[in-house]
C-alpha cells in the first residue's frame, strides 16, 4: 500500500516511486531465497554467467549449487526488450495481437501510475493507494491468485471419491503441427476424452458408465520448449445413474487402470482426429507426408503413445488439482529460476524429468521472450475442460452424488481469496489496518488512468 498526498489531482508517474512501493509492501516482493548474498558471491556468479558460453550445460544434482546473481523479474526483461522484439524482422512474427495485449497488461501490473483503488483511514484520514493487478496470463504475480481461485472452484465440483491423475503425451514429431495450427489442440482434448470414455465403456459395456474428468492443457516442459500434453484428473469409478432415479443410483468403483489400453487408445484416437483435421489444413504433398508419419507411429510405437496413469501420491484429489494447475494460466517458469540477465542474454536452470540432471541454459534475450509467448493460448481458447459427470450439460443428472467439499467450506475458501484476506493468510498481517495509527482503513474511490 502506498501513502499519497490528500490534495492530489493528477497521478504523476514521476512522483510515485514504484520501487518504494515494492519495499513498503512485502506481499509484492520477489522471492530472493536463492540469491547470492555476499559481495564476493555476487561478483563470482556475475563473472561466471557472463563468461558462460551460450547453450546447455548439464550438472549432477550433487554438483548443482548455483545461485542467482541478482533478483531478475519477467517484467523487467520484457520492459527492456519488448519494443525491440516487436520490430525485429524475425521475432515480430511471434508477437501476435493477443501476445501484445497480454504483455502490455503485465508491464502495467501493480504500477500505481496506471490506476489504483484509494483507501482512507477512519482515524487519521491518511490516504493509501492499492494499485491494480493485471490479470495477464504472462504475469507471475497474478497467476498465483488466479490458480488458487480456480483450484477452489474445481475442488468444489469434485465428488467424494478417489481420483486418478493421467497424463497424455505426444511424440516429438507431432508437436510442430499443434504449433502451426493451434486449433488442433482441440484434437488433443478430444482424444484424451475419448480414451477415458472408451476405457470405462470396455470395463462394463452394459452399465453405460459415466466417469468424471477434468482436463488441463500444458504446452511446455521445464526447458520452455513447445511440448503440448494433457493432464487429467479422473474419478476412480463411474456412475450409471442416467435417469437420476434413486433406484438406479449406482456407483461402480474402478481402481485398475490399464496402461497398455490407454496408450494404444490414445494413439489411435489422436491420429484419427489429426488425420481428419489436417486433410483440410495441409496441401496434398504435406498431407501425404503426415500419412506416412502415421504409418511410422503404428509400426514403431507398438505400445502406443506414452500415457502415465499412476495413483496420485497420498490419494489426495486436492493435491492433484494443485498439481494440475501448477503451470496453468501463468508464464512457463518461475522467476526464481532466472539466474542472470545482462540485457543481451538470459541464464536459467531446470531439472530434467528423465534423469534428474540439472541443466543451465544461456540463450539470447529475444529467444527467451519467444519461448515464453509461444505458450500464450489464442483468445477465448479453453485451456481447462470438464467431461462426463463434471460437464455442465450432465452435472444436473448426478446431483445425488456427494460432493467432496461442502458449500459452506467452498464459501469460506472463496472469501479467503479476497486480496486483503489472502495477504493476511500468506504474510500474517492485515493490509487494511493503518500502519500509522492502527485503525481500520476503508475503500474511498477508484482512479483509472486513460491510456489514450
Amino acid at each position: 500500500m502506498y501513502e499519497i498526498d490528500s490534495d492530489f489531482d493528477v497521478i504523476d508517474k514521476q512522483n510515485i516511486f514504484y520501487s518504494n512501493f515494492r519495499k513498503l509492501n512485502p506481499q509484492f516482493r520477489i522471492d530472493s531465497s536463492n540469491v547470492a548474498s555476499s559481495s564476493e558471491e555476487i561478483e563470482y556468479f556475475e563473472d561466471f554467467y557472463s563468461n558462460l558460453t551460450p547453450g546447455m550445460h548439464e550438472f549432477l544434482p550433487d554438483d548443482f549449487n548455483f545461485k542467482r546473481a541478482d533478483v531478475f523479474s519477467m517484467q523487467q526483461i520484457f520492459a527492456d526488450n519488448w519494443e525491440a522484439f516487436c520490430v525485429d524482422p524475425y521475432c515480430s512474427s511471434f508477437a501476435s495481437d493477443n501476445a501484445k495485449q497480454q504483455v502490455d497488461k503485465m508491464l502495467k501490473c501493480q504500477d500505481p501510475s496506471h490506476g489504483f483503488a484509494l483507501y482512507q483511514c477512519s482515524h487519521c484520514n491518511k490516504l493509501f493507494a492499492v494499485p491494480f493487478s493485471c490479470k495477464s496470463r504472462i504475469c507471475n504475480s497474478c497467476a498465483i491468485t488466479y490458480q488458487k481461485k480456480l483450484a477452489n472452484n474445481i475442488n468444489h465440483k469434485l465428488i467424494n471419491c478417489k481420483h486418478r491423475h493421467i497424463v497424455f503425451t505426444i511424440p516429438q514429431q507431432l508437436r510442430h503441427y499443434f504449433l502451426d495450427f493451434p486449433q488442433l489442440l482441440n484434437c488433443l482434448f478430444t482424444a484424451a476424452e475419448q480414451s477415458i470414455a472408451y476405457f470405462f465403456h470396455k470395463r462394463a459395456p452394459r452399465k453405460n458408465l459415466v466417469p468424471g474428468s477434468v482436463l488441463v492443457l500444458h504446452t511446455f516442459g521445464r526447458d520452455l520448449k513447445w511440448n503440448p500434453h494433457i493432464h487429467s484428473l479422473v474419478t476412480e469409478g463411474a456412475s450409471s445413474n442416467l435417469s437420476n432415479a434413486p433406484a438406479n443410483d449406482t456407483w461402480v468403483n474402478i481402481t485398475h487402470f490399464d496402461y497398455e489400453f490407454f496408450r494404444k487408445s490414445f494413439r489411435k484416437t489422436l491420429l484419427d482426429n489429426l488425420k481428419t483435421a489436417l486433410k483440410d489444413l495441409l496441401d496434398p504433398f504435406e498431407f501425404k507426408k503426415f500419412k506416412a508419419l502415421v504409418n511410422f507411429f503404428y509400426k514403431n510405437y507398438k505400445q502406443g503413445f506414452y500415457v502415465r496413469a499412476k495413483p496420485f501420491d497420498g490419494g489426495s484429489s486436492s493435491r492433484a488439482v494443485s498439481y494440475l494447475l501448477r503451470y496453468f494460466n501463468r508464464p512457463p517458469m518461475a522467476q526464481s529460476r532466472i539466474l542472470f540477465y545482462d540485457g543481451k542474454f538470459v541464464v536459467f536452470y531446470y531439472q530434467r524429468h528423465e534423469d534428474n540432471m540439472f541443466v543451465i541454459e544461456k540463450i539470447p534475450v529475444f529467444e527467451f521472450i519467444a519461448r515464453i509467448i509461444i505458450h500464450l493460448p489464442q483468445k477465448h481458447f479453453k485451456m481447462i475442460r470438464y467431461t462426463g459427470i463434471y460437464s455442465s450439460h450432465k452435472v444436473a443428472l448426478f446431483d445425488k452424488l456427494i460432493l467432496k467439499v461442502k458449500m459452506s467450506l467452498f464459501s469460506l475458501h472463496k472469501s479467503l481469496l479476497y486480496w486483503a484476506n489472502s495477504i493476511e493468510v500468506s504474510f500474517h498481517y492485515d493490509p487494511l489496518l493503518c500502519p500509522f495509527c492502527g485503525s481500520r482503513i476503508s475503500f474511498s474511490n477508484i482512479f483509472v488512468v486513460n491510456s489514450s
